[in-house]
């Protein structure tokens, strides 16, 4: 006889997220002539649903790395089996990634004193995201006195001249800030010149 009665639904049990991923968790149908699974995903104010994920039919997690922080997602899961019958989609579950504010700092920070031009170069390298605007912020210190906010710079420059510099230690920092209130480590330097005659 041929199969007319579709396989049950899978039912969502748990959904975590991070600022980088949702995990989410299920108990797969209990039909027995289950042969995939087909994980779907849509933004909340959507109707459309889109294809994430096929799934072998013993699946029960799955990590979405493909998401982005503040944006509130639906996913819902439909079971196919031998016959070509599909579920009812699973009850749909919501997740939002969230933003934790902290952004990767600068690399490569590097000083350098220019004698001939009595002048200091910094220089760093930094790959900001696309998704956000961002700035440099340039923290000075000098001879172990408290940091103090000394410029600041587009994402698009990776070097500063200080011209501003005098005999013994100065210490450097940079910190990425961006639009979207997110703030990075800050990075230092130091560097101690000499007493020119």
């Amino acid at each position: 006889r041929p199969d007319v009665v579709p396989p049950e639904q899978a039912v969502f049990n748990d959904v975590f997220v991070t600022d980088t991923s949702v995990l989410l968790k299920w108990y797969p149908s209990n039909s027995e002539d289950v042969k995939m699974q087909v994980l779907y995903r849509k933004l909340k104010e959507e109707d459309a649903w889109q294809v994430v994920d096929t799934l072998d039919i013993k699946t029960s997690l799955f990590t979405d790395k493909n998401v982005e922080v503040k944006i509130s997602y639906e996913y819902t899961i439909v079971t196919f089996d031998e016959s070509g019958l599909k579920s009812e989609p699973a009850l749909p579950v919501m997740a939002r990634p969230y933003d934790t504010g902290k952004r990767k700092p600068v690399e490569n920070l590097l000083a350098e004193y220019n004698v001939e031009n009595k002048t200091v170069n910094l220089s760093w390298t930094y790959t900001p995201n696309s998704k956000e605007r961002s700035w440099y912020v340039i923290y000075k210190s000098k001879n172990g006195s408290d940091f103090k906010e000394y410029k600041s710079l587009k994402s698009s420059e990776f070097d500063f001249t200080d011209a501003n510099v005098h005999a013994g230690k100065t210490e450097y920092g940079v910190v990425v800030m961006t639009s979207h209130g997110g703030e990075s480590e800050m990075e230092t330097v130091s560097i101690n010149i000499e007493e020119s005659n």
